[in-house]
């Protein structure tokens, strides 16, 4: 056997250094999101037990009515995602009120999701720069006061971030690999998105920017390459129409004031 034949098999058997670094950073990202959990739920804890939810005037008073799993409507009406979220979430871990209250597992719920976009966003920054520093601006990312503040409240706010995090880090996948199921499971987030609010709709502006910057004006060529993203943009009105026909108005019964009675009403 000559000793190139014997490198090639011991190549083989031996994993690369490549691969080790990969699943260390993965475990680096892992351990950031679950520090920023435990950060976000003991915040919730200790913002509750000072009375300080409300301090900049968010809506979490509306949210805190969700805790027994009864479905407000303004929020169902704009933020029918988080409403489906946390029924779901309180009926899996009901059998923990045994241990600890309603409440504090409810908030556990925003601290989770939150605890998720900082994964995401550390991934995005993994994909366009180098590992360790991605795990620095992930750090930075968790301790911003509106992820760290909205992922202690009961708040649909960190829901949308969350999910744009998400996006922002497939897109940034997609863009260097595109592929069919890669470009579904992004309309995938962006229809999620679009149900939680209605403005993640401009996320389309991202791929659609980034295809003008690559490709100019050139009509022939984004009709080739990236008509894809017109179908993917097809997903904010049908979320939009989702929003209007079925949840409002048969779903949940239409507001009296005119700011609450739609999204288009309140467009208006």
């Amino acid at each position: 056997m000559s000793v190139a034949s014997a490198d090639v098999r011991l190549a083989d058997t031996v994993p690369s250094a490549g691969a080790g670094n990969l699943a260390a950073s993965w475990v680096s990202h892992a351990l950031i999101a679950v520090g920023a959990f435990g950060l976000y739920w003991l915040s919730a804890v200790i913002l509750q037990g000072r009375d300080a939810t409300l301090v900049f005037g968010n809506d979490a008073h509306l949210y805190a009515m969700l805790v027994d799993g009864t479905p407000v409507d303004r929020v169902t009406r704009f933020h029918p995602l988080t409403t489906a979220l946390t029924v779901v979430w309180m009926k899996l871990l009901w059998p923990l009120t045994m241990w600890l209250t309603p409440q504090v597992l409810y908030k556990a719920l925003f601290a989770a999701v939150g605890a998720a976009g900082v994964w995401a966003a550390t991934a995005a920054f993994a994909a366009i720069g180098p590992r360790r520093q991605a795990l620095l601006w992930g750090t930075i990312y968790a301790v911003s006061l509106g992820v760290w503040y909205f992922s202690s409240v009961e708040e649909s706010k960190i829901v949308t971030a969350t999910l744009i995090a998400f996006y922002i880090a497939a897109y940034l996948r997609l863009r260097t690999a595109w592929s069919t199921r890669g470009a579904v499971a992004l309309t995938g987030l962006l229809l999620l998105g679009c149900l939680n609010e209605i403005v993640a709709a401009f996320l389309v502006a991202i791929p659609a920017v980034d295809a003008l910057v690559q490709h100019g004006w050139d009509i022939r060529t984004h009709v080739r390459r990236n008509w894809w993203i017109a179908c993917h943009a097809l997903a904010a009105p049908a979320a939009f129409l989702f929003l209007e026909l079925i949840v409002n108005g048969w779903l949940v019964p239409a507001g009296e004031e005119a700011e609450g009675a739609s999204h288009l009403s309140m467009l208006l």
